[in-house]
């Protein structure tokens, strides 16, 4: 599908991450939490090309974001984000 920027990646993770933080109120429940981070890490980033946030996130945890470029590609529903660190698989 093409690439990305290591950069862009690390900004739809650090933006969810953020969200998340801020949506949550302290002392919300555990449904509630869930449920914010399955709005956030579901839907596709804003970047070209799209891919899911929570890709990136995984890619962002596992200190995959090393390299300057992040190879995209996908398959049906499967996309997967390749470094020389290290690939996320998302479905």
């Amino acid at each position: 599908m093409g690439e990305l920027t290591a950069e862009e990646l690390r900004t739809v993770a650090t933006q969810g991450i953020a969200e998340i933080t801020e949506g949550v109120p302290a002392g919300s429940g555990v449904q509630a939490v869930a449920a914010m981070r399955e709005r956030v890490w579901a839907r596709d980033s804003r970047t070209v090309p799209p891919v899911p946030s929570g890709a990136a996130f995984g890619a962002y945890a596992l200190g995959f974001l090393t390299q300057e470029t992040v190879r995209v590609s996908a398959h049906g529903r499967w996309t997967r984000l390749s470094t020389a660190t290290g690939h996320v698989l998302v479905r």
